[in-house]
């Protein structure tokens, strides 16, 4: 709830939730939101440890989750099937479960999902579509059979996670319209 007490639902703009070196939770303000104008951004929270929130809203402009030095998970975002424009989830090296992200089918532009702890990418079974470039860089990766739902993609970047012993999936790509690196 906001401070009069009613629930935010829309905010024309973006939402930055960027630089609070205490903040260990997002509490129950965001819970309500079902659209966002812009971007939302949350990064450099050292002590932030999950994202439980925005489990209503179906889409975003851009999504970055970035610098979050304790987060070990996403569980939020349950209702999130698309991102218009770019995702980057990256340098949050706790980070194991982005369970919140199951329903994401659409990323309009780039997803970059790089320094991470994932070991897998289990919870992105229903995304079919990225518009940009797919980069998976410095992970804990041990397999990527979780994308074979991916049907398109502009680019493909696989590279430095150490645990990766086989690229396996991505049996469904119908659509590949630039590089593989």
């Amino acid at each position: 709830m906001v401070p009069d007490g009613s629930v935010l639902t829309n905010v024309t703009g973006t939402v930055d939730i960027v630089s609070n070196q205490q903040l260990e939770s997002l509490g129950t303000v965001f819970d309500g939101i079902e659209e966002i104008g812009g971007e939302l951004a949350i990064f450099y929270n050292l002590a932030l440890e999950t994202i439980d929130t925005f489990n209503v809203l179906p889409s975003v402009e851009f999504l970055f989750i970035n610098f979050n030095n304790e987060l070990t998970s996403i569980t939020g975002f349950q209702s999130l099937e698309e991102v218009d424009d770019d995702v980057t989830i990256s340098n949050n090296p706790l980070l194991t479960s982005i369970a919140g992200l199951r329903n994401l089918t659409t990323v309009g532009g780039n997803l970059d999902l790089r320094s991470t702890g994932l070991s897998s990418l289990d919870e992105l079974a229903s995304l079919a579509t990225v518009g940009g470039t797919l980069n998976i860089e410095d992970n804990q990766l041990q397999n990527l059979g979780a994308l074979d739902g991916l049907q398109s993609l502009a680019n493909l970047v696989i590279q430095e996670n150490g645990a990766l012993a086989a690229i396996t999936g991505f049996n469904g790509i119908q659509t590949l319209d630039g590089f593989l690196r």
